[in-house]
């Protein structure tokens, strides 16, 4: 049995997740040795504010080689697309051009619009859906027309938000074969979903953000129902959110979803 042991440092916040579409009819067989995971949000150097271009120096200390893999929650520096050696820099720590490392954006990774620097290093696009141990691991890119991400006037990322909203659709409609269903993201989607989370520790989401432009509709709208139908199926939905750190650098949160 897979099991997850995702260990959160002082920058990270759990919620919630799930898996991929597999070749039909072939049975899922979990792996013999237990992979660890590691997931990081909101990790940049207060010290290093202006300058945006270094993470916690707690973390250029942390050793990442016992890690299968490492997911990133976003925010990584404070203006990562500032300069581009921010990205050769990032690769040292965490081998952001490597197929064990996953990065969801967030919206100071971004806001300097240069966002070709991440993606012709790491060779992937923003979001996108990969198989791995089991489990099929969605990465999301919540930043898209959001305002924190400064999108120019009078242009939009509609197209992206549709085609992101196309592949989740896909994924839960098609997914069969997996223990769990991932969906690594940035901003706090599912924080109102849960009921006891304190409100003051994860960023909030923007609620009247349109997750999608045609059909036009917000996260709860369109893709939770998606997700509970995936659940439903015996596939295990995880949503891990990165938004978190500016008020409290100290926090786990851990919820199952409840039985169908």
């Amino acid at each position: 049995m897979i099991q997850f042991r995702l260990h959160f440092l002082s920058f990270c916040l759990l919620l919630l997740l799930a898996a991929c579409h597999k070749t039909p009819n072939v049975p899922y067989i979990a792996p013999e040795v237990e992979k660890k995971y590691i997931f990081l949000g909101h990790t940049y150097d207060w010290g290093h504010y202006e300058a945006g271009n270094k993470v916690d120096p707690r973390i250029e200390q942390f050793d990442f080689s016992t890690y299968h893999q490492i997911w990133l929650g976003g925010d990584i520096c404070t203006e990562t697309t500032k300069d581009p050696l921010t990205m050769a820099y990032l690769n040292d720590l965490f081998s952001i051009d490597s197929p064990k490392t996953h990065w969801a954006l967030g919206n100071h990774d971004v806001r300097q619009r240069n966002v070709h620097y991440i993606t012709d290093f790491t060779k992937r696009p923003t979001f996108y859906a990969t198989y791995l141990d089991g489990i099929c691991l969605v990465v999301l890119n919540t930043t898209l027309n959001h305002p924190q991400a400064k999108v120019p006037e009078g242009e939009d990322e509609c197209d992206l938000q549709d085609l992101q909203y196309e592949m989740l659709k896909t994924i839960s409609d098609t997914i069969t074969e997996a223990s769990h269903l991932v969906i690594l993201h940035h901003h706090s989607l599912v924080s109102d979903y849960i009921e006891d989370v304190n409100q003051s520790n994860p960023n909030s989401y923007l609620p009247d953000l349109l997750f999608a432009c045609e059909p036009e509709g917000r996260f709860h709208e369109l893709v939770y129902p998606e997700m509970q139908a995936v659940q439903e199926r015996n596939i295990q939905v995880v949503f891990i959110g990165g938004d978190f750190g500016t008020r409290i650098k100290e926090y786990e949160h851990q919820k199952a979803c409840q039985d169908k």
